[in-house]
């Protein structure tokens, strides 16, 4: 902020002082007061929008330094699921539901991260596989394993009764398929 100040007094103070110049050229002392007014004010809005276009972009260029320094330092899926989990660990409907599962804050980034060592990675699709654990009260390692089969089937096409052939063919039956069937059509 100072320096867009400085940067406006800066501009004002120069074509304010070409105002009074062209003011006293034309031999009229009154233009000369007019014309450094009038450049002063068109010399700290210029100015000003100059110095507001520098910080914009020195900030842009930090941001873009900043993010290749850690994804240098940490590797991209590092610096992925660290994003992920600062926005997860600031929504508000995501802590509600870990809270009503009793997850302990200090937990919470260790779940988190299993997602991602499975593939997991939107953050939208972490809080439905909580929402779905909360709901159905399965476990953390039911709704991974729920949601790795729900993305696979997006991912062949696979419709319903695709799903459910291929868990009876794996030995999944009765109560546990149905069970099955419901969570993963709800992550």
């Amino acid at each position: 902020m100072t320096r867009k100040v400085g940067v406006g007094a800066l501009g004002a103070a120069s074509l304010g002082t070409v105002g009074l110049a062209a003011g006293v050229a034309s031999g009229d002392f009154s233009n000369a007061f007019k014309y450094a007014g009038g450049g002063a004010l068109a010399g700290f809005y210029g100015a000003n929008k100059i110095g507001d276009t520098v910080a914009n972009t020195e900030s842009k260029v930090r941001g873009f330094i900043s993010n290749n320094y850690r994804e240098g330092k940490w590797g991209t899926d590092e610096l992925n699921t660290k994003k992920g989990i600062k926005e997860l660990r600031n929504d508000h409907d995501f802590n509600k539901v870990c809270h009503e599962l009793g997850i302990p804050r200090k937990d919470r980034n260790k779940l988190i991260r299993e997602f991602y060592s499975n593939g997991i990675t939107k953050p939208e699709d972490i809080k439905k596989a909580f929402n779905a654990r909360a709901k159905t009260g399965a476990s953390h390692e039911q709704v991974i394993a729920a949601k790795k089969i729900r993305k696979e089937a997006e991912l062949y096409g696979m419709k319903q009764k695709d799903i459910r052939q291929s868990l009876q063919d794996k030995g999944v039956e009765g109560d546990e398929l149905k069970t099955a069937m419901d969570l993963i059509n709800l992550v």
